[in-house]
């Protein structure tokens, strides 16, 4: 019986952890702005296999012109493409307001906004909207996905081997949680481009106006003097307008930096409710990973500017800020940071930001020790020649083993080495040391490309 129950402890165990992992691997490639149905229906593929499900889907409540929110599909599972199974999918779009009927099983989802389990479909008159086909399934688990108190969609699941049960919903929270803040995240983010896309619109077109008039005042003599005029008039609208635009983007900013604080929130209510050090850990480095993004919109809103935000402040502020989440006191570290009081745009901040924290939570872990003084190095030097910068990193542990392979995937540092070859360009080694030293080489300019994984 012993043995029985220790069995089924380790298998719940190693299930939330692949579910913890899949959800981490899901905010990384938002952060590495994949599109959203593809985050999604990779998530879905591995909660199926991981809940034992043959269908699965989610789905976002939109507004439409008539202020009316219905339910839009983001991501299906690939099994889920046989039309008698998920008839609404493939039909007109008029019909999505179907899903959100009381009288089906996803519909009573959205209206109660609580689970809604059906181990008995066939017999369950919710099971498909008037003038479909009835789906066949075996049994079907609804689950709505709520950012704050707002419902943003929701997960369904079906075809389980066995019967839905209340226990896998509990299991599935930390899913649902996560499926709520990206789905808000991918809203922001679309209200986010939309706003820069109109500021860039005005500026073209006033730019246009600019123009026009300057063209047509050089006709003649009383037609400059008319047109220096409007002229006048235009570039007045223009520093109104921009102005106006800028503190929308500031706004957008802002609001963004509050999402962040708001998600920073919950991953840490969700580390005192985790009893397993290693899930804690986990979502401790989610935690820092956000808090590097979120200061750098907190950076951006303090100093209103997007293309100089100060080096030495901003790796003294967030090494401190990790090591001291790591409890270790200040009398048993020290930091020497050279940046040469070099200024970085939000793009190149970011990555640096998120390279720093990985590599000070490796040698936190792997290299300080208790009641000895444990130092850090970072050195950011130009070469202007060479049209680089390279980016020096060192603690002063015992260094990496010599056979191990610190570039392979399973690696701790794995997202260090895709952030500098594929998002930055760069080059990335293991240096000399003492201790564990790595150097960063990256391109002063950096290509603008679609973040890859």
């Amino acid at each position: 019986m012993n043995l029985i129950h220790w069995s089924g402890f380790f298998k719940k165990q190693k299930e939330a952890k692949e579910l913890l992992e899949s959800l981490n691997y899901a905010q990384l490639q938002y952060i590495n702005r994949l599109p959203k149905h593809i985050v999604f229906a990779e998530l879905l593929e591995r909660v199926c296999q991981l809940c034992e499900s043959k269908y699965a889907f989610v789905g976002e409540l939109v507004s439409t012109d008539e202020e009316q929110r219905v339910l839009k599909p983001v991501a299906v599972s690939n099994k889920f493409s046989d039309k008698k199974n998920w008839p609404p999918f493939e039909t007109r779009p008029e019909t999505d307001t179907a899903l959100c009927d009381r009288n089906t099983l996803y519909g009573s989802v959205i209206t109660s906004a609580i689970p809604v389990i059906s181990n008995d479909p066939k017999n369950d008159s919710r099971n498909c909207p008037a003038g479909l086909e009835r789906p066949d399934w075996k049994n079907f688990l609804g689950l709505p996905c709520f950012y704050g108190s707002t419902l943003m969609g929701l997960v369904c699941l079906a075809d389980h081997n066995r019967d839905y049960s209340d226990e896998l919903v509990a299991f599935l929270r930390p899913l649902l949680v996560t499926c709520g803040n990206l789905l808000h995240a991918y809203d922001s983010d679309l209200r986010e481009e939309k706003a820069t896309e109109e500021l860039h619109a005005s500026r073209l077109s006033l730019e246009y106006q600019v123009m026009e008039h300057t063209h047509q005042s050089r006709m003649s003599n009383e037609k400059l003097r008319l047109e220096n005029s409007d002229r006048m008039m235009v570039e007045k609208q223009l520093r109104a307008s921009l102005e106006e635009k800028e503190i929308l983007l500031k706004e957008v900013y802002h609001r963004t930096k509050n999402n962040l604080q708001i998600i920073s929130s919950l991953i840490k209510l969700k580390m005192r409710q985790v009893g397993d050090p290693k899930f804690s850990e986990l979502l401790k480095e989610v935690l820092n990973q956000i808090q590097v993004i979120g200061r750098i919109h907190n950076k951006v809103v303090q100093e209103n500017d997007l293309s100089n935000i100060d080096c030495q402040d901003y790796f003294r502020d967030l090494v401190n800020e990790i090591v001291c989440s790591y409890g270790y006191p200040p009398e048993e570290f020290s930091l020497s940071l050279w940046t040469e009081g070099r200024s970085l745009d939000m793009g190149k901040s970011l990555y640096l930001g998120l390279i720093v924290n990985e590599l000070v939570t490796n040698s936190i872990k792997h290299a300080f020790q208790s009641s000895k003084m444990n130092e850090l190095s970072i050195q950011l030097i130009q070469d202007i020649e060479l049209g680089k910068t390279f980016l020096t990193f060192r603690d002063n542990g015992p260094g990496l083993p010599s056979n191990f392979d610190w570039k392979q995937k399973t690696s701790g540092l794995n997202l260090v080495v895709t952030l500098v070859e594929k998002q930055m360009e760069g080059e990335i080694e293991l240096g000399p040391g003492p201790g564990t030293e790595f150097i960063i080489s990256y391109p002063d300019q950096i290509p603008k490309t679609t973040p890859t994984t």
